[in-house]
């Protein structure tokens, strides 16, 4: 994740990095009270979905006039901080981020209907269709998916097969008619032979 302020991954002059998950989310600190106003944000507390915001009476939420921003997720929980409205944004709305906030879809299949799967530690999250919506695997359903697009793949389509047939029919059509063809040459060249075996033959006789 950037820094809001420095659009990099480091802190400000006369900030330093903090740890402040063993994922290697760092957060900016300072102890320089002059020179470190000039890049400090009026802050309001953590909390995520197991642990409240001690600054906003313990509540899963921020105080007034402060605004909640993604920090990272750690084991499917999303950890959120408090800043001042507006301070990132300059006075704009950030674009909303839907759950579930995993990496991009690890595995993805291109069929009819596309599937994509993605894992997030023990956990499978499917998208079927051409809805956005994202929803729990049940146990086997990535298997049964599997499968299904194994067999589907092996198939042919209705089209492929209306192909098959058609041309099929048209070869049968084809040896058809060269057999009546060649039986009809046959046929011809036979009756010629026959009319000139029996031909009369002419002599005139010398007086």
């Amino acid at each position: 994740m950037q820094n809001q302020l420095t659009k990099s991954n480091s802190c400000p002059p006369n900030y330093f990095p903090q740890h402040f998950l063993s994922n290697g989310m760092m957060v900016c600190l300072s102890n320089d009270y002059e020179a470190g106003t000039r890049f400090s944000v009026p802050f309001a507390g953590f909390f995520s979905c197991q642990s409240g915001n001690p600054l906003a009476k313990g509540q899963s939420c921020c105080p007034p006039q402060f605004s909640q921003h993604l920090a990272t997720v750690s084991d499917g929980c999303p950890i959120l901080y408090c800043v001042q409205s507006g301070v990132f944004s300059g006075g704009q709305l950030m674009p909303i981020r839907l759950p579930p906030f995993t990496s991009p879809p690890m595995v993805s299949m291109i069929a009819t209907n596309t599937v994509a799967v993605m894992t997030e530690g023990d956990r499978s999250w499917v998208r079927v269709g051409e809805t956005k919506m994202w929803r729990l695997a049940k146990p086997g359903e990535i298997n049964q998916m599997a499968s299904m697009f194994d067999t589907s793949s092996s198939q042919m389509s209705g089209g492929e097969k209306a192909g098959v047939a058609i041309g099929v029919m048209v070869l049968v059509a084809l040896v058809i008619a060269g057999t009546v063809f060649i039986m009809k040459r046959r046929k011809r060249f036979s009756a010629i032979r026959l009319r000139r075996g029996y031909e009369e033959i002419h002599t005139e006789v010398l007086s």
